[in-house]
Parts: structure tokens; sequence; C-alpha cells
């Protein structure tokens, strides 16, 4: 429950900016990482920063076809 702390590490790290260069196991670990912010910001009664961590993995996740909890399972490797 530490948000703020595990934030600015990831922004101070900048992989952000670059994680889609990455092998695909270091892209499901950022993408686990994000995952694990958010569920932390939810825990702490923070819902905007909840969501704005949350939005990149289930946007990447939509498709258009109805698979968003298909590619979002990829996302973060779970099958």
């Amino acid at each position: 429950n530490r948000y703020y702390e595990a934030r600015d590490m990831l922004l101070l790290s900048h992989l952000q900016e670059s994680v889609h260069m990455l092998d695909i196991s270091l892209q499901v670990l950022f993408n686990r990482t994000m995952a694990q912010i958010g569920l932390c910001a939810f825990r702490l009664g923070m819902p905007y920063e909840c969501h704005m961590a949350l939005q990149e993995l289930c946007t990447a996740s939509y498709t258009g076809s109805g698979g968003g909890a298909i590619r979002l399972r990829e996302l973060l490797a779970q099958g």
C-alpha cells in the first residue's frame, strides 16, 4: 500500500517510454506492475489514480471484436 513510492519509482525509471522495445517477459512484468499499482491505488481509495494506472492495460486489451478479456490475459501472461 505504498502507492506514491511505487509510482515515483516507476516514473523515475522511464520504463513506460521504452517498454514496447523490451523482451516479452519484461513487458509482462511491466504490465503486472501497472496492475498492482492500480490495485494499490484502489485499496487506498484513490479512484482517479487507479483508473489512470489500469487504463493503459484495459485500452490495450480492447480490440473492438469482443476479445478484450482474452487480450488482457495475454498482456498479463495469464493464459
